[in-house]
């Protein structure tokens, strides 16, 4: 019977190891996604805020002058959220991914 020397035990239990920890948790075979991601985000903070003016609020179709601005090659959307509490008394916040000021926001 073959009896493993320690170096070759050694080598097995670190390839042992290797494969547990390395496998994803879940099933393949029974098409089991892994229950883990690892991910890192990067942000960069700038010394200081960008300041856009606004110079109209277009709520459907726009203007003659937006309209080929749009179709340009070129753009910068900021996406901003306007939320409008129904109740009376109560300001509108905007919202937005990006730090910025836009107009006095």
């Amino acid at each position: 019977m073959w009896q493993p020397s320690p170096r070759q035990w050694s080598v097995i239990w670190t390839i042992a190891i290797v494969v547990v920890l390395g496998w994803p948790p879940g099933d393949p075979v029974k098409g089991q996604a892994p229950a883990h991601s690892l991910g890192v985000t990067l942000v960069e903070i700038p010394a200081s805020n960008p300041t856009y003016t606004l110079s109209s609020t277009v709520t459907r179709f726009p203007p003659d002058a937006l309209k080929s601005a749009l179709l340009s090659q070129v753009q910068q959307m900021i996406p901003l959220i306007k939320i409008q509490p129904l109740q009376s008394g109560y300001p509108a916040i905007y919202i937005s991914d990006r730090r910025c000021t836009i107009g006095s926001q």
